[in-house]
């Protein structure tokens, strides 16, 4: 929040006095920048400004959050705001308008929700949480905590209207970056409302532990981010708005920015030599507007075309041109997950890059996250800076806070708060203290002492202590359905919450308030009598029951001057935070101005846009730019800006906002500015050549994009196993939807046959990790991992399943999409989204598998249904049907799946025996099935055809085992043969026998025995350690070095040790690896005997071999 006060570029005490501080630094070093400094100064707003018919508020003098009247509402209409819609068609009439309509429109979407939730709970007071609203009683404030970005209030709070157990770690509710309301429980939103973002105005500040109150959330929206562009679009009103004659004004006569006129000359060798990746050629230069560096450059990249690669291009030309004191370029992308990709490319061709913002996941890039580097580097030093002298201001306010809430901080540990305090307040006189302290009158109970609680004694058995510690009773609730994917949570998370370096402000003096005290009520006695009895100066003469009542008195009117001082204190503590806010930028200033590039998020332009704007960038590049509401880009607008790049793709997904009212007609807020820009004829580049999928895929986009080219590359891929040349099928079927506790949409049927095609193509050897799900449904999405979790195939597995909201700039291998919808009458919901459909179906490299009711999707959609024309295929076989058409790769036939429970007839291949013939000379008897013998997966269970040749007596043992052939003979002699599990190796050769498998299989098939573990795992140690290698691989291998034999004895120790450690009620692994011997369990629930990487045994009927190891 701003500090108050008057004059531009300097700071305003709230006292009045300009820079006033407790002490200033005086080390030389470098000159503080005085353009943050002017960023935080107030602002200087005429008043009288004419404004639209119907707002009576001037929008750039709004609090940052919503005040008592706009949720509440009033009934003179005069909190009612006129929305002007976004001007997605033609020019806008003025800049103000503009800014005006984007203020409002953000506004209303982070607000609106929360004032319908505190409505419903003002007419429905007893109703309890749904998938909108959260509603959380027994509210109370348990500790205050100073932080050197404000004061916060730690409350706790029932969940018991949601009548569910929470999933905290997988749900939205209470993310940083929520907004909330809270009203007292006596009030109950009729009056007074309180709204919190992590901390609210100073001016709303009421402390007191005892108070309960009742809190609400609207479950959708983020305020957070919201309102870091409001705070920007606030300035941007008074600052100089570059480009707006394009941006607003819709001017086509775009020239190349001043920096590039100066020095008219590019470098395009910058761009070779070509990268590794395949993906540069000198053909992207042609989609290259006439004027590759022109002052507004909208690129168009539709699925596969090279999206980071056009951003890879322009920053390699970018840097080319820079010179050693030119700003940096400023990088933003949608997402978190996004800037960490393209920082990951440009980390290869130049180091000299600074990640602003929230924690990265990848090292590489985190080590270039400025808080990471503060670490390393020397911190530097700024004349006149504000920081250093800013925190001790912060010290001294927060010592006087403490002492203010002290009394209260003590209620709980000795009792009720004592005379002294209430005569220090004026509350008490001395005479009324020196009645309490009369210790004649006391009897045998007279406390002694000058510290001594004489209140506690004089209440005696007239006060209660309650603590605040409001657990309720244990109750058996079912589960709350998790409203929000892991990876969503996680980045909104990011995007909301405080970075790194701002996490030292969250940790500062806590006041914890367990316990209180209040004194027991009498109705009986008037508030009139209760006054009259604490105007008497001997205390000792009130009655007894009358006294509780006094205390209560003498603890509110306590409490109203402590929260007055504390309010006074707390606008100071505010004014010092905001100025340890730039004195922490001003030594960031001197770091940020050495790189060439500066990298954050969109959110991170309007939150850091003070720290940014004072580095006078030239060229901003924003990727994903289609998916941005306009007022965020905006923002990027910096007074210094020449240069404005957008990169993405107006076809895929939309910009997100909170309320569908104001995504569409008439308001348009989803609307990007890159969108708008494409729209209305300002020129832009569309890229055309795709790398992505193969063509059957490819020409399901026709209807969107028109004609799209294929590289090369994408005609040489390799079919899909057990598919056999079907590249892409859509499987329609009538099976009807339903819905879930959050109003999302599932398919039961679907979901099945969703997940057994799934384990079809892992059994024909997919990996996971080239497979992905996508529904357009969280519900979907839940109930497919439901089943995929319970099924045999894929218990140690974790398939990706997401939506395809969030799937947006990610590709695979191969996806199978649930499409859910099928109903005759209620619509089509989010499949009906032109933009949704686009990403889903763009996915995929080399299979597309949809499931799905046609005749739906047709009845509501003409896009689906130019998209099942295709599928139909007149030139050609037809790619839609109520039959999933399988094509078994053993023996080519083709096997027909109608319903889920057909299934159960295959096992990966088709109905016919495998009759494959293995090493040993028999035939396989499974099951005809996806996986290849050459991994022996799989062992013969046929009889051993071995026959001794002194007696010719036949073996009985199985065959797929090893294991000895013995017989008697005639001459007493007794003949013993080893028969090795795996005849087809020449073992001593290391060479492939008759009918073998390669070197690099048979190793395979060793390591999958190593990680399943022998039963004589003890014998086989000690005969390693011994280096005894013939006993210890029971003659697989004559002779292994030593360095082989330790290699090997660690590796798979290790191993034993890593699936060991997965067995409950187990000794910890480590305890038995240290004894030297590691012996696994054979029962049947031993993950030993259930290695992640193979099919379950009773598909396969495999037995681990118990005599043989690999220590290759």
């Amino acid at each position: 929040m701003a500090p108050r006060g008057r004059g531009r570029g300097k700071f305003v005490h709230p006292d009045g006095h300009p820079n006033a501080t407790s002490s200033q630094s005086k080390s030389p070093g470098f000159p503080a920048n005085p353009a943050i400094r002017n960023y935080f100064a107030p602002p200087n707003l005429p008043d009288g400004v004419p404004l639209p018919r119907g707002q009576t508020e001037d929008w750039r003098k709004k609090s940052e959050l919503p005040t008592t009247e706009e949720i509440l509402g009033l009934n003179d209409g005069s909190s009612d705001i006129l929305l002007l819609p976004n001007h997605i068609f033609g020019p806008w009439p003025s800049t103000e308008l503009y800014l005006n309509a984007h203020y409002n429109l953000i506004r209303e979407d982070a607000v609106a929700n929360l004032r319908d939730a505190v409505l419903y709970v003002r007419t429905y007071p007893r109703m309890g949480d749904n998938g909108n609203i959260a509603i959380y009683e027994k509210v109370f404030i348990v500790q205050v905590t100073l932080t050197t970005s404000g004061i916060a209030f730690r409350v706790q709070f029932s969940t018991r209207r949601a009548g569910k157990r929470i999933h905290w770690k997988y749900s939205s509710r209470l993310i940083t970056g929520n907004i909330v309301a809270l009203s007292p429980v006596k009030d109950s939103f009729f009056n007074k409302v309180h709204c919190g973002c992590c901390c609210g105005e100073t001016e709303d500040i009421k402390f007191d532990p005892q108070q309960e109150w009742i809190m609400v959330q609207a479950r959708s929206g983020y305020y957070e981010a919201h309102r870091h562009t409001m705070k920007a679009l606030q300035k941007l009103s008074q600052e100089q708005f570059p480009l707006k004659q394009h941006i607003c004004a819709l001017k086509t006569d775009i020239g190349a920015p001043q920096y590039v006129l100066d020095k008219p000359v590019i470098n395009f060798q910058a761009l070779s030599p070509p990268t590794t990746d395949g993906n540069t050629s000198f053909n992207i230069l042609k989609d290259f507007p006439a004027t590759p560096m022109a002052g507004l450059n909208p690129h168009q990249a539709p699925p596969g075309t090279g999206k980071t690669f056009v951003s890879i291009i322009f920053l390699k030309l970018l840097l080319s041109q820079m010179t050693p004191n030119d700003p940096p370029i400023i990088i933003a992308t949608h997402t978190n997950h996004a800037l960490d990709q393209i920082l990951s490319i440009i980390a290869q061709f130049e180091d000299n890059f600074i990640r602003l913002g929230s924690r990265s996941i990848d090292p590489d890039i985190r080590k270039r996250m400025l808080y990471e580097m503060k670490k390393s580097l020397p911190m530097p030093t700024i004349t006149g800076g504000l920081f250093s002298p800013a925190r001790n201001d912060l010290q001294r306010l927060s010592a006087q806070v403490a002492e203010l809430l002290t009394p209260f901080d003590q209620e709980g540990i000795h009792g009720p708060i004592k005379a002294s305090t209430f005569a220090d307040y004026g509350l008490l006189t001395q005479s009324q203290c020196d009645s309490l302290m009369d210790l004649e009158r006391w009897g045998s109970s007279a406390p002694a002492g000058n510290d001594t609680n004489h209140i506690a004694a004089w209440l005696d058995d007239q006060v209660k202590e309650l603590n605040l510690n409001h657990w309720i009773e244990e109750i058996v609730f079912t589960e709350d359905d998790i409203d929000i994917e892991y990876e969503q949570l996680k980045e909104l998370e990011a995007e909301q919450g405080p970075n790194e370096d701002e996490y030292e402000t969250l940790n500062g003096r806590s006041l914890q308030f367990r316990t209180t005290h209040r004194g027991v009520e009498d109705s009986s006695y008037s508030k009139q009598e209760i006054r009259h009895y604490l105007s008497m100066s001997d205390l000792m003469k009130i009655p007894v029951k009358a006294r509780g009542p006094v205390y209560n008195l003498l603890r509110d009117e306590l409490l109203d001057l402590v929260n007055a001082k504390l309010r006074t204190v707390a606008k100071s503590y505010n004014f010092y935070s905001d100025r340890l806010k730039v004195g922490r930028w001003e030594r960031d200033f001197e770091i940020l101005r050495k790189a060439k590039l500066v990298a954050m998020t969109t959110t991170g332009l309007s939150k850091y846009r003070g720290l940014v704007s004072s580095l006078k960038p030239r060229t901003v590049l924003i990727e994903e730019a289609a998916e941005v509401l306009e007022a965020p880009t905006t923002v990027s607008c910096f007074e210094s800006i020449q240069q404005l790049i957008l990169v993405g793709d107006h076809m895929q997904l939309k910009a997100k906002c909170t309320l569908m009212d104001l995504a569409g007609e008439p308001f348009f807020l989803e609307t990007s500015m890159f969108e708008r820009l494409v729209r209305n004829d300002i020129a832009y580049v569309q890229l055309r050549e795709q790398r992505r999928m193969v063509p059957d895929i490819r020409e399901l986009l026709m209807p969107i994009y028109g004609s799209l080219y294929d590289h090369p590359s994408v005609l040489k891929t390799t079919p899909i196993p057990g598919m056999g040349d079907l590249r892409s099928f859509f499987f329609t079927h009538e099976w009807p939807e339903s819905g879930d506790s959050l109003t999302s949409k599932l398919n039961e049927w679907e979901a099945i046959m969703v997940v057994e095609f799934y384990v079809y193509l892992v059994l024909n050897g997919i990996s996971i990790f080239d497979m992905t799900v996508l529904t357009f449904y969280n519900g979907q999405r839940k109930l497919i991992l439901k089943h995929m979790r319970t099924n045999k195939y894929l218990v140690n597995h974790t398939p990706k399943v997401v939506t395809v909201d969030s799937y947006q700039g990610e590709e695979n291998e191969i996806i199978l999409l649930s499409l859910v919808r099928s109903n005759k009458s209620n619509g089509i919901g989010f499949l009906a989204a032109d933009n949704r459909v686009c990403v889903a179906i763009s996915r995929a490299k080399r299979g597309l598998y949809m499931f799905g009711n046609s005749e739906t999707l047709e009845q509501f959609s003409p896009l689906w249904n130019s998209i099942i024309s295709i599928l139909r295929s007149p030139n050609g076989d037809p790619r839609i049907s109520g039959i999933l058409p399988l094509t078994c790769k053993k023996h080519k036939n083709e096997t027909l799946i109608r319903v889920p429970g057909d299934w159960k007839t295959i096992k990966g291949g088709c109905r016919e025996a495998c009759g494959e013939e293995l090493g040993c000379g028999h035939k396989c008897t499974l099951l005809c099935h996806g996986f290849d013998h050459s991994l022996e997966w799989t062992t013969c269970q046929q009889s051993c055809t071995h026959v001794q040749k002194c007696c010719e007596l036949p073996c009985t043992e199985i065959c797929g085992k090893s294991h000895h052939h013995s017989c008697d003979c005639m001459n007493d002699k007794f003949s013993t043969m080893s028969i090795m599990e795996n005849p087809r190796v020449d073992h001593r050769a290391g060479k492939p026998g008759p009918n073998g498998a390669s070197e690099a299989a048979q190793r395979a098939r060793r390591q999958v025995i190593a990680m399943e573990g022998v039963s004589s795992w003890g014998q086989f140690v000690n005969n390693a350690r011994a280096g005894n290698i013939d006993r210890a691989n029971m003659g697989v291998f004559q002779s292994v070095g030593s360095q082989d034999v330790q290699e090997g004895l660690k590796r798979a120790t290790e191993t034993y040790i890593s699936l060991a450690s997965r067995r409950p009620n187990q000794e910890p692994a480590s305890n038995a690896a240290s004894k030297g011997l590691v012996n696994p369990s054979k029962s049947e629930d031993s993950p030993i005997n259930k290695p992640a990487a193979l099919p379950p045994a009773d598909l396969i009927e495999f037995e681990p071999p118990t005599d043989l190891i690999d220590l290759d």
